[in-house]
């Protein structure tokens, strides 16, 4: 693994804010379209939650926003492990297995057969499998020994590209909500990797601890950028308007900060104030715009999935902030 690649720079908020305030029709596709539609118009060089503020500006629907948020937390996950990640390449992270997705409940592993890595298991819940391009499976690594003291199994990260000999994906029917987002199945045997392909050498640290802020913060940014855009297309209160600027603010600013106690604490609160956002703007549709009313009410539940996860975090935070040595009264 390499050292962090350097993002790009984000563009001033008076640019970044154009394609929110735009009172023009967007375009309607299905999300496999308006993906490449919205990758395609992506400026070179740009950071990725520049492209999701664009991108998700023109989004059909929250489910739309959430794949421009989902594939922008991996690129960004994979750019502080020093990898690049290629125009057009979309990464899905796959980790839950059938017994949860802590490390102790992973059963999936690298093993060194006749001089290859090959990896054997498989994955219940792999979001946006069917759009992905490359899959970062994360596997206990039976090769390596944990550290003396740490009841942890080691678990290593592998990129695969999903046409590799060995994985078959299965998709899962539909949700209730956000229905076009489809998760998988993943099967690998005797899939073989290479070193290559290895991007972390302690998974849990490297990959999964951050991963949970950098994809509640760049989905929080793609859907904020997506209400934000409906706000001033259906012409409701403008102070609609105005709090998802200032939220879509503040998650930009978490999305790149370190992560840690802080990060935790404020994302979980930020994302609170999203949810109230969402219910409150179904309401104010439903006189005029019924359709986009019950669009967002069904699709409400995409921001729950994580709701226990983000609680346990806060927690944490808190308390971690809590013990930190205060100045003196």
């Amino acid at each position: 693994m390499s050292a962090a690649r350097p993002l790009p720079p984000l563009a001033p908020w008076d640019k970044l804010a154009l394609p929110l305030l735009s009172t023009s029709p967007s375009e309607p596709a299905l999300l496999a379209d308006f993906l490449a539609r919205a990758e395609l118009a992506r400026e070179p060089a740009s950071h990725p939650l520049e492209w999701v503020v664009q991108a998700a500006a023109n989004a059909r629907d929250l489910g739309q926003a959430f794949a421009c948020g989902y594939f922008a937390a991996t690129e960004q996950l994979l750019a502080r492990c020093g990898v690049a990640t290629p125009h057009g390449q979309r990464v899905s992270l796959a980790l839950t297995e059938p017994n949860g997705g802590h490390p102790r409940a992973l059963r999936s592993n690298v093993q060194l057969r006749d001089g290859a890595l090959v990896l054997s298991g498989e994955k219940v819940w792999t979001t946006l499998a069917d759009l992905a391009t490359h899959l970062l499976l994360i596997v206990r690594n039976e090769r390596e020994a944990t550290s003396p003291g740490d009841d942890l199994p080691r678990l290593v990260a592998f990129l695969c590209p999903v046409d590799r000999a060995g994985l078959t994906i299965e998709l899962l029917p539909e949700t209730p909500f956000c229905p076009e987002l489809r998760h998988g199945r993943l099967l690998f045997e005797q899939l073989i990797v290479t070193p290559e392909e290895r991007v972390a050498f302690d998974a849990f640290t490297q990959l999964l601890k951050p991963f949970r802020s950098l994809e509640d913060a760049s989905v929080a940014t793609a859907v904020l950028a997506f209400l934000c855009r409906l706000t001033v297309q259906r012409g409701v209160d403008p102070a609609f308007t105005a709090r998802t600027l200032l939220l879509l603010q503040s998650v930009v600013s978490l999305a790149q900060a370190p992560d840690g106690p802080f990060v935790w604490v404020a994302l979980a609160g930020l994302m609170d104030e999203l949810q109230a956002l969402l219910s409150e703007l179904a309401h104010a549709l439903r006189a005029a715009h019924p359709d986009d009313a019950d669009a967002l009410q069904r699709d409400l539940p995409l921001l729950a999935v994580t709701a226990r996860l983000r609680a346990t975090r806060r927690a944490k935070g808190l308390a971690a902030l809590s013990a930190q040595p205060r100045w003196p009264t």
